[in-house]
C-alpha cells in the first residue's frame, strides 16, 4: 500500500529551515544554498559502493572515456 500524502509537516518551511546544529539558517536563502551544496555534494564528490567507492561524477567520466576508446577501436581490424 502507497502512501502518496508528502504531510504539510515535513513540506512546511517551518519544520524545514534547521539544519545539523539545530540552530537553523538565517532566511529561506542560506536554505536553499545548503540544500545545493548537499546535492552538488552527493551527485559529484560523495564516494559510492556501486561505483567501485570512486565519486558519480568520476564514475560518469570514466564510463565516458571508456565509451570513447572502444568507439575509436572499432575502424581497426
Amino acid at each position: 500500500m502507497a502512501h502518496s500524502d508528502a504531510g504539510s509537516q515535513f513540506t512546511s518551511v517551518r519544520f524545514t529551515v534547521y539544519g545539523p546544529d539545530a540552530n537553523g539558517w538565517e532566511d529561506v536563502s542560506h536554505l536553499e544554498l545548503a540544500t545545493l551544496s548537499w546535492v552538488h555534494w552527493f551527485n559529484e564528490e560523495r564516494l559510492h559502493g556501486y561505483c567501485h567507492d570512486v565519486s558519480p561524477a568520476e564514475f560518469e567520466a570514466a564510463f565516458y572515456a571508456a565509451q570513447q576508446a572502444d568507439q575509436s577501436l572499432v575502424g581497426i581490424q
